[in-house]
């Protein structure tokens, strides 16, 4: 008997929700270099493991 597998659920996946949160954080914003948005992902990071 086969196994039936749910359908792809990225909403039930705790990473695609930490990426999709991510990236609503740094949509339509401008970095100068890399090592700036380096340090804006740092931050934005540790703001999620804060409030988590």
């Amino acid at each position: 008997m086969a196994e039936v597998e749910p359908s792809y659920s990225p909403e039930l996946n705790p990473v695609e929700r930490f990426f999709e949160e991510l990236r609503r954080m740094i949509v339509n914003r401008i970095f100068s270099s890399l090592s700036e948005l380096e340090e804006a992902l740092l931050v934005l990071v540790e703001e999620y493991l804060a409030d988590k």
